[in-house]
């Protein structure tokens, strides 16, 4: 099967190869960057975001100190996903090309992917901060936070709604899928990173005014930001 999504990232660290495989395999220096998997009993590992299901990982084939490739499903993966992180020598330290692919409706990848992709570069950050500094502060894993209860996509004008899950923020807000939120309170919104960051600094339950583009229509509309356990984002 052939994946409808891909991402890419290449890493440079002054460290040893064996560190660097480390970081991605030895479950006390990934806890520091990545959610904390535990292993269970039919070798797989699995990790859980509150309100939603169980996330498993499962190494597919492990080359020591070269190539690493795992997958992963479950939560709100729509399919799932398989990662290979290749490992070289560079300038006496070390190179990471990490591929994340993504199987499944080709549709919804177009929409779960802005967020996923958004989440890796997170973590990513999280992982060079961590080597930089040996300081275990994973910032994208304290992540419990408030939600606009709607599915945004990534576009080159800024954020549209695909989907608005009823009851919440959104909806109470007057949006709709088609919509471009350009702002939550006196905030610009052009990414993804954006809602994510003025929700994290804000309370399930506070009321935010949303500006958005209906067409040629500049809208606006209030809610009381929903729980990230009942919607996500």
């Amino acid at each position: 099967m052939d994946p409808v999504w891909r991402y890419e990232r290449t890493l440079n660290f002054p460290i040893s190869i064996a560190r660097a495989w480390a970081l991605f395999t030895d479950p006390k220096e990934t806890s520091a960057w990545l959610l904390p998997f535990v292993e269970k009993d039919s070798g797989k590992s699995e990790t859980t975001i509150d309100g939603q299901p169980p996330v498993s990982l499962e190494v597919l084939t492990a080359e020591r100190q070269r190539k690493l490739h795992t997958a992963m499903k479950g939560g709100n993966i729509p399919g799932s996903t398989e990662m290979i992180a290749t490992f070289g020598e560079e300038n006496g330290g070390s190179c990471i090309d990490v591929m994340h692919f993504g199987f499944g409706d080709a549709e919804r990848w177009r929409i779960f992917g802005t967020s996923f992709s958004r989440g890796w570069d997170e973590a990513i950050g999280d992982l060079i901060l961590y080597v930089r500094t040996g300081i275990n502060l994973p910032r994208h894993i304290d992540d419990r936070r408030a939600s606009i209860a709607a599915w945004p996509c990534r576009r080159e004008w800024g954020i549209e709604i695909t989907d608005v899950f009823p009851g919440g923020f959104s909806d109470q807000a007057g949006m709709r899928p088609g919509d471009i939120l350009v702002k939550l309170g006196r905030a610009g919104i052009y990414d993804v990173a954006d809602i994510w960051t003025f929700a994290r600094a804000r309370a399930a339950g506070d009321e935010v005014e949303a500006t958005y583009m209906r067409g040629k229509t500049l809208l606006t509309g209030k809610g009381r930001l929903s729980r990230f356990e009942d919607f996500g984002e």
